[in-house]
């Protein structure tokens, strides 16, 4: 049997905590008497601080709600409830964190005064939008695997005809042999879009399917020149000059090439995207250690917003308005899968420069 107050107050703190619910405890002259932790946690309330200051963030709601209650007391409603959103500072995320606050009359025996219920709002609207985002992820799932099979037999078709193509330049001899080496560069450029979307093809199929996609020694030095070739035209296209530094050496990691180069161009074309229109776009390839190699995409661009920067590699966050926030978290995925890290530095209005760090190749 419970007999002091001591008591009484650790069963409503047990019961609190299993509910996930902040209790506050209020006498009939409006003065809380008791405050649970988790009240004082959803509150912000600072260790050690008296109860009248952790009340302070809801302190105008709760009086209003108070007088509301003591006003339908007084007219003997003692039945109903009330109820009332407010928002409390979080710091460490950032967010006003929106809170349910509720009284409740009560007149039990001895027991008279007002229970304050109070819940946290936007943990439950995050856990919703949460399982929004995995119900929606599962179901992109199934169409990019139903959009990847489709592609297959177009990017295929094209292949061959560039094959077909192909031979008939080949025929061409020195007739015009300008022009002939003009068009077998061109179709060279085609040829390797059209395997890297074969390749983008196959790796999202093997990712739906769990299954493993070949890996090998891949030259990072070939796979740089290949990408700037495929946005070069597009970098023109917009004014922004290209600066592409390499070492004279071969640089040689361990993944899958379609891979490495999908996570390349995907931090070129965005950087490309922050320069509308003019703008300077420099990739290099360095080796700060012996057993580690560094590519940087830089450009100076728009930056990135400071709200914004612990939350770019997240699935499905965007920016853009008509982005789908795929990209960036999947060429560090990539770029993980090989053992590497991705990371950057960025000054709003200035520009950004993004980072990949790989492992040496080991024979």
């Amino acid at each position: 049997m419970v007999d002091s107050t001591t008591d009484s107050n650790c069963w409503f703190e047990a019961l609190a905590n299993l509910n996930n619910t902040g209790v506050l405890m209020i006498s009939p002259d409006n003065e809380v008497q008791f405050a649970s932790t988790r009240a004082r946690e959803l509150l912000r309330c600072q260790p050690g601080a008296s109860v009248t200051d952790c009340i302070s963030t809801i302190g105008n709601q709760l009086a209003s709600l108070l007088k509301h209650a003591r006003a339908n007391v007084d007219a003997d409603k003692r039945d109903e409830s009330y109820g009332m959103e407010s928002f409390v500072p979080d710091p460490d995320l950032d967010i006003q964190r929106k809170v349910l606050v509720e009284l409740h009359p009560i007149n039990v025996h001895s027991c008279t005064g007002f229970l304050c219920i109070i819940q946290d709002q936007t943990d439950q609207e995050m856990l919703a939008r949460e399982l929004e985002m995995a119900s929606r992820h599962e179901a992109m799932c199934r169409l990019y695997k139903n959009l990847a099979h489709d592609l297959k037999t177009p990017t295929a078709a094209a292949g061959y005809s560039l094959d077909l193509l192909q031979r008939l330049i080949d025929r061409l001899g020195d007739v015009n042999a300008e022009t002939v080496d003009k068009v077998k560069k061109a179709f060279e450029l085609l040829r390797e879009s059209i395997d890297m979307l074969n390749g983008s093809l196959y790796m999202v199929l093997d990712e739906l399917t769990a299954s493993q996609l070949t890996e090998a020694p891949v030259n990072v030095r070939e796979i740089l020149m290949q990408a700037m070739q495929l946005i070069d035209p597009q970098a023109k296209k917009q004014e922004v000059a290209t600066d592409l530094q390499l070492p004279h050496q071969d640089v040689v990691v361990h993944g899958n090439k379609h891979r490495l180069k999908y996570a390349i161009l995907n931090l070129m074309m965005n950087a490309l995207e922050a320069m509308p229109i003019g703008g300077h776009l420099n990739i290099s390839l360095d080796c700060p250690a012996a057993d580690v190699c560094r590519i940087a995409v830089k450009d100076d661009g728009t930056g990135i917003d400071v709200h914004a920067q612990n939350r770019i590699f997240r699935r499905h966050f965007t920016t853009k308005p008509t982005g789908s926030g795929i990209g960036l978290h999947s060429a560090r995925e990539v770029i993980e899968g090989m053992k590497g890290a991705m990371s950057f530095e960025t000054v709003p209005g200035e520009g950004s420069t993004f980072y990949i760090d790989l492992p040496m190749h080991v024979e």
